[in-house]
């Protein structure tokens, strides 16, 4: 009998639509306030915002900032993924029949549970941005981003971990193989141009800017960075951050509620 079997979990579809139907809202937003200015939604916005935000404010700003609704969702999925793998995690622990792969799968979902919990404090705190500005301050030159591609590789090294050694009964499950994969894709794709975004966010946020929304957003000028640089660092990074979360956390759920062990084939 599965040591699954029974358990209660959430129903991967309600994850991924809160995931995904969450960032269309969002994105739709952005079109419908900033880009057409529907019923003069965005310019009503952009005057009540004058006095309270750096060169006023705009809705895919507020949405898609560090802190904003998009990020606290990302959020609440790791903590969701956190939590399912625990459980998992507990579940297979209270087994003392497990054969070997299930052994294994105790110490993947251990694994997984704590780099969730290290991704959720890395996006709510921001150590990389502390840890940079120190060594950069402290070592000059290149120090401050060599530093930032250690950090990422460091938090990388848990999940990769957890999968190459003892992901292997994990990745027979077709749907959470899918969704694990699916997740770390999008988050190495914005962990990667997150660390490298000195050399190419702003050329791609103009691109973005004017062939996306044809130039229809109002210019942030915030800091000595350019306009296109916070499009793909607000808008891009957080989107692919909670496609990411999203991915993880129903990959979790999946496992969960499949009602199998992962030693089945």
């Amino acid at each position: 009998m599965s040591v699954y079997r029974g358990s209660a979990g959430i129903p991967p579809k309600l994850i991924l639509f809160a995931g995904f139907g969450g960032l269309a809202l969002a994105w739709l937003g952005v079109f419908l306030v900033d880009v057409l200015d529907l019923f003069g939604a965005g310019t009503a916005l952009y005057e009540a915002m004058q006095d309270r935000a750096p060169s006023r404010a705009w809705f895919w700003v507020i949405m898609f900032t560090e802190g904003g609704p998009v990020e606290m969702m990302q959020w609440l999925l790791l903590a969701v993924a956190a939590g399912l793998a625990f459980h998992l995690h507990g579940r297979l622990s209270g087994h003392n029949s497990l054969n070997r792969e299930d052994l294994r799968a105790r110490l993947f979902w251990l694994l997984m549970g704590i780099a969730f919990l290290l991704m959720l404090i890395e996006d709510a705190g921001n150590a990389r941005h502390w840890i940079r500005q120190a060594v950069s301050g402290i070592l000059g030159g290149k120090a401050g981003e060599i530093s930032e591609f250690l950090y990422y590789a460091a938090l990388a090294a848990v999940p990769l971990s957890a999968l190459a050694v003892f992901g292997r009964s994990i990745l027979r499950l077709p749907g959470t193989r899918v969704f694990m994969i699916g997740g770390f894709f999008f988050y190495a794709l914005a962990a990667g141009g997150s660390a490298m975004r000195g050399y190419w966010y702003e050329i791609a946020g103009e691109w973005l800017h004017i062939k996306v929304f044809g130039g229809a957003l109002r210019v942030v000028e915030v800091g000595i960075e350019a306009h296109g640089f916070w499009l793909m660092d607000y808008l891009v990074e957080e989107s692919l951050e909670l496609i990411g979360a999203t991915l993880l956390a129903a990959a979790a759920a999946t496992a969960l509620c499949r009602g199998r062990t992962p030693a089945m084939p």
